[in-house]
């Protein structure tokens, strides 16, 4: 018995050593890979670990649902793949307890495909953005659904808080196609324009009937307007008064507002650009979203273009100077609440102030890029800043063309002028005409950004058709490349109404 132990003690030892000399061996040809980085992950790979599928299996369910269902027409979103590629993008994912506090009763399945599309859509912005580039503003790229999200930064508990409502509550999580931030409320989509959120609001009563009495309504109501071969987005910020900053001014009424104006009483007149109750709605309605922390000491024309508000920034942003008047400075400051700022609608933003506005008349400089055009920057050459040929004459809204084969959006990150971009077309005698916005009227001087030196042809521009400017701008024939960018004054007009001009 004794013999046979040791030989079985012997025999087990040897057997653990073959199978210790196996796992040796099998650790050393199949190495276990360490764990994986989130920022090695795409975001769609993130999504899909096991412990992160857990906390959003909601929102996933909503992104495979929107990525494996064809539309009526055919026709298919596949966010899924999308988050897979390159990028950049920003993702907020709401919690599966955000999720069921939207959803209530209704499942995911109910939604509509077209609804449904919005609702994931506005958490998706085609840009890298990092709570580190956040500010009491709106975010600087556009969500899917060409809105501008509005953060809010409680500078005393760090909350971040997006479109008022939905918290960051796990932040900065690095992808290598972008950043995930989660959030603790779903962010709903925006429906309402400025003139319906005013109207809803019983805050803005007197406010809200000057805006409708001076016949801003169909304006202040527009989401887009067709342009060429796409719809452009207008937007509009606000400057909105309270009831209860009318009524320190001793305006309790719409009536008494007329009154302390000089309007008359002839309801018909309110909306003729000439009388006081339209200059003082239209001063209050500036033309682009600017949010709290986007204005700058410059002019601002309203949404008539009939008139100009010059700001002044002063004390970081808080308050605004509108007057010129060095002896009588005035000053006016957005209401710093979290309802009072920022606030998003579908076709802009509203501020409440408070004070109203003194209607000025102002004179100001008005910059002009051609590459302003929503048709022009809806293709992928703007976008992307790459060159592009366009070889159809009428492509663009308002602008033309004619002599060369072919116009070219040309970018280059040297040229040291404006945005580094131009139009120009091949070489010969060749026209270029561009329609200006409405101009508000009044006295200009025309100038004209072009490159002067060799290699050049000669300068001949007109405006409405009326020759203002012949001008060499070929200094040297013989010697290449040696050229400069300057201001060429094209002429001075005197233009006696607000409209537009080629």
């Amino acid at each position: 018995m004794k013999t046979i132990s040791n030989i079985t003690k012997k025999m087990k030892w040897v057997v653990f050593s073959i199978l210790t000399m196996l796992l040796v061996t099998r650790c050393e040809n199949e190495p276990v890979p360490p764990p994986i980085d989130d920022e090695d992950l795409q975001i769609m790979e993130y999504l899909e670990q096991e412990e992160i599928q857990d906390k959003y299996s909601l929102f996933y369910t909503a992104l495979e649902r929107l990525s494996t269902t064809d539309f009526d027409d055919g026709s298919n979103i596949n966010l899924m793949d999308l988050l897979r590629t390159r990028g950049p993008f920003t993702l907020f994912v709401p919690t599966d307890e955000a999720m069921e506090a939207y959803l209530g009763n209704t499942s995911i399945m109910d939604i509509p495909l077209e609804d449904l599309n919005e609702l994931v859509r506005n958490h998706f912005i085609p840009a890298e953005i990092k709570t580190g580039d956040m500010s009491d503003a709106a975010l600087e790229k556009a969500n899917a659904n060409g809105d501008f999200l509005v953060i809010d930064f409680d500078l005393i508990t760090g909350v971040i808080s997006i479109n008022k409502t939905a918290q960051i509550t796990n932040k900065d999580n690095l992808c290598a196609n972008g950043y995930v931030h989660e959030i603790n409320k779903v962010i709903e989509v925006i429906e309402k324009d400025v003139l319906d959120i005013l109207t809803e609001n019983d805050e803005y009563t007197i406010f809200t009937q000057a805006l409708v009495s001076a016949g801003l309504s169909d304006t202040l109501h527009k989401i887009s307007l067709p342009f060429g071969r796409v719809e452009s987005r207008v937007r509009y910020t606000i400057l909105a008064v309270p009831d209860s900053i009318f009524m320190k001014d001793g305006i309790s009424s719409f009536e008494i507002l007329i009154d302390s104006l000089g309007a008359g009483s002839d309801a018909s007149q309110y909306s003729k650009p000439g009388n006081p109750l339209f200059q003082f709605a239209d001063y209050h309605c500036l033309e682009g979203s600017y949010y709290k922390y986007d204005f700058s000491s410059t002019s601002y024309y309203t949404i008539t273009r009939n008139n100009l508000v010059s700001v002044k920034v002063e004390k970081g942003f808080n308050k605004f100077e509108v007057s010129d008047d060095p002896d009588n400075p005035y000053f006016v400051t957005i209401i710093n609440t979290l309802e009072g700022k920022n606030f998003p609608a579908k076709n802009g933003v509203i501020h409440a102030i408070d004070k109203k506005l003194t209607v000025q008349h102002k004179s100001g400089v008005f910059e002009w890029q051609f590459t302003d055009y929503p048709d022009v920057q809806s293709e992928e050459c703007y976008r992307e800043r790459e060159m592009g040929n366009f070889y159809q004459k009428d492509y663009f809204h308002n602008v033309h063309w004619g002599g060369g084969d072919y116009l070219q959006f040309y970018y280059k990150g040297d040229m040291n002028f404006m945005d580094n971009d131009c139009f120009i077309t091949s070489d010969g005698y060749w026209w270029i005409e561009f329609d200006l916005p409405s101009i508000q009227k009044g006295k200009y001087l025309i100038e004209l950004w072009t490159k002067t030196g060799s290699d050049r042809g000669n300068c001949v521009a007109y405006i409405d058709g009326d020759k203002h400017l012949v001008v060499p701008v070929n200094d040297n024939l013989n010697q290449e490349y040696d050229w400069t960018f300057t201001y060429l004054p094209v002429g001075t007009v005197n233009w006696e109404e607000t409209t537009t001009h080629t």
